[in-house]
């Protein structure tokens, strides 16, 4: 007896689809933790730009990120905004570097172990990631915008909480410096221009990673240290191409709201 590809096809939905309301429905009814984090950090930054004509320079950095989650062990859901400022030297200029950050992360538990303590959640981001270099006289750009796949790896005790979160922009719209043209001293041009002119990315010209190690540590019954350290790796081959690493340590304080 042959059972055609579309009965199956909505056999596996129908699946998918239950599997996803119980998933919904055990972390609604779960007790959820409401938390703010308050961070402050410091890094170097490395920046290769051809439209400024910038090979692997470095800057250092200092950024500030508030965050908020809401989470269970079946469901976590978060949303951060930060800024980072980077500056250095090159052979002939001063560099500035002014970037920010806006990431909401929707993210389900597929897999934990009995005892609770090692739980994993897969999930994705949605980000809006401007960053706006200058060089002397010279401005540049690296606009942003992502479809991320995320997933975070999270290991529990009674007062504190280890997690190793990854995230991979899978799609999106970026937006870079006109070819042939030179920006100099008109930011509202260079605000306008940055997020015009998008350019649908995929993985073929933008390659990109960001790794962050997430520490927290219980002081009293709803304050907590938190630290962490990051890395993130940014290349886009669309006009002129731009290359970015960026490693940095954090510290700060989470808020934890009944």
């Amino acid at each position: 007896m042959r059972i055609s590809i579309v009965v199956i096809t909505r056999w596996l939905l129908s699946v998918g689809f239950v599997c996803a309301t119980l998933v919904n429905t055990k972390a609604q009814t779960a007790v959820s933790a409401n938390n703010h984090t308050l961070t402050a950090g410091t890094g170097i930054q490395v920046v290769k730009d051809n439209a400024l004509s910038l090979s692997s320079e470095s800057l250092s950095s200092t950024s500030l990120t508030w965050s908020f989650s809401n989470g269970n062990r079946y469901r976590r859901k978060s949303i951060l905004a930060g800024f980072e400022k980077g500056s250095g030297n090159s052979a002939k200029e001063s560099l500035h570097s002014n970037e920010f950050m806006l990431q909401y992360t929707n993210a389900f538990s597929l897999m934990k172990n009995k005892s609770g303590r090692w739980n994993n959640y897969t999930g994705y981001s949605i980000s809006v990631n401007p960053q706006y270099i200058k060089a002397g006289d010279q401005y540049s750009w690296a606009s942003v915008n992502s479809l991320s796949f995320y997933n975070s790896l999270e290991r529990s005790w009674q007062k504190s909480i280890l997690a190793l979160d990854i995230s991979v922009p899978l799609a999106g719209l970026v937006s870079r410096p006109g070819l042939n043209t030179t920006y100099k001293g008109s930011v509202n041009d260079m605000l306008y221009n940055s997020f015009s002119n998008l350019a649908f990315t995929s993985l073929h010209n933008l390659k990109a990673v960001n790794i962050s190690l997430q520490y927290q540590q219980a002081i009293t019954g709803r304050l907590s240290i938190a630290a962490g350290a990051s890395y993130s790796y940014k290349d886009m081959s669309i006009n002129y191409g731009f290359l970015q690493q960026a490693y940095e340590v954090h510290a700060g304080l989470s808020y934890h709201v009944k």
